[in-house]
């Protein structure tokens, strides 16, 4: 296979693959997944950290349903790890920035209203 790289047949390859050595297996851990109800779990106290989203129990339950069906629909289109928790933390830090960013439209609407 080197010899075939590096004879210019596949130059176009930016990285060579080598497989793991044996001595290295027994390092390999695979968790699995989480189950829905630990998953829920999860997002909802991720969900807490969300600017107000935590103050009011409808919508955070709203928001946890919608992001579990979310999380439900790319698993059925890909496959189970095209989805994690980190896309939960993305969406936190968009909201935040959302929230922030009305509160400071409606402040400075305040401000020109009020001059």
């Amino acid at each position: 296979m080197q010899k075939r790289i590096c004879a210019g047949t596949d130059r176009r390859l930016l990285y060579t693959v080598v497989p793991i050595p044996e001595t290295m297996l027994e390092y390999i851990w695979d968790y699995g997944y989480l189950n829905e109800p630990t998953e829920i779990a999860y997002i909802t106290t991720m969900l807490n950290t969300c600017g107000e989203l935590s103050s009011d129990p409808k919508l955070l339950n709203l928001t946890v349903d919608l992001l579990v069906n979310s999380q439900k629909h790319f698993r059925q289109l890909e496959d189970a790890s095209s989805v994690s928790l980190r896309d939960i933390a993305r969406f936190c830090r968009l909201y935040n920035w959302f929230l922030e960013s009305l509160s400071q439209r409606s402040q400075a609407a305040a401000l020109k209203s009020s001059a």
